[in-house]
């Protein structure tokens, strides 16, 4: 009896440092994702600042809507009729960037930015609201001799020559 209310103490105490041990694990993830206002570089040579994300060099630059654009196109145009129009996004951007893969043209993801600030050699630049965007899924073309283009998707062949060449 004595030897099994022991044992039932030790698991009981494994039990609790395990617990703790994954809340501290947990912890120590968040606090690696934590960009606290810092700008990061990317290995694209495309910089994050918060929300934005500045872009100096030849690139694609892919953005896609967030949960709360997701939900206010849903609401607009009905649920079946939004799955319909981004099963056609989702294959015309994967097959855009499959394309810009094989022509050599990075593509750098927007991710959860906001805000894409294309910086021109002359240090001019255009600033872009990914949320105002009549297109939810998209791909921008950049060339810092150049202004960004909102690429046709549709048509990436077309709209890769017409810019790039």
């Amino acid at each position: 009896m004595y030897y099994l209310c022991k044992m039932s103490c030790t698991i009981r105490y494994i039990a609790c440092l395990l617990i703790i041990i994954i809340c501290y694990s947990c912890n120590e993830e968040n606090k690696k994702k934590t960009v606290s206002g810092k700008k990061k570089t990317l290995k694209s040579n495309a910089t994050v600042n918060n929300d934005t994300l500045f872009i100096r060099t030849t690139m694609a630059v892919a953005y896609e809507p967030d949960n709360a654009t997701i939900e206010k196109r849903k609401k607009a145009i009905g649920e079946k009729n939004f799955r319909i129009g981004q099963d056609d996004y989702l294959f015309y951007m994967n097959y855009s960037q499959e394309f810009l893969n094989k022509v050599k043209i990075p593509v750098q993801e927007a991710g959860k930015h906001k805000y894409l600030k294309f910086i021109q050699t002359d240090n001019s630049y255009t600033l872009v609201k990914t949320d105002t965007l009549s297109d939810l899924w998209g791909i921008y073309f950049f060339k810092p001799t150049r202004k960004p283009l909102l690429a046709d998707i549709t048509v990436i062949q077309h709209e890769y020559r017409k810019y790039f060449k």
